[in-house]
């Protein structure tokens, strides 16, 4: 997969765990062509949230009349949705070399980048 960062991955796995059971896994390859290669602030703060709240809160905290909408929270709802359906974010393995140094916390999936040797 080619995509600007990390934000575009929230789409293939979307569209990645529509052909999953609920035990299943997804592994993807990608290369990252953005400068930031996990997204906009926006993107990140959103992702926060989901990383502390989980994916049922987190989708239903998006959709009370109190949230305000986030540019790119759509792709963090893909995520939160992806997760519901695999059990968690532990189920999605991401493989972007410019993710190597990432650090574990900043996207919602595993990072498999940094433990592949070159």
């Amino acid at each position: 997969m080619v995509g600007l960062n990390d934000n575009q991955c929230a789409k293939a796995a979307m569209q990645a765990c529509r052909a999953l059971n609920t035990d299943g896994r997804i592994i993807m390859a990608a290369n990252l062509t953005d400068t930031d290669p996990v997204g906009g602030e926006n993107y990140k703060q959103v992702l926060r949230l989901l990383g502390r709240t989980g994916p049922d809160a987190f989708i239903k905290t998006v959709l009370t009349g109190d949230w305000s909408f986030v540019p790119e929270q759509w792709q963090v709802q893909m995520w939160a949705k992806t997760f519901q359906k695999l059990q968690g974010p532990k189920q999605v393995y991401t493989c972007a070399p410019q993710l190597e140094n990432c650090p574990a916390d900043s996207i919602p999936e595993v990072n498999v980048a940094g433990q592949i040797k070159r």
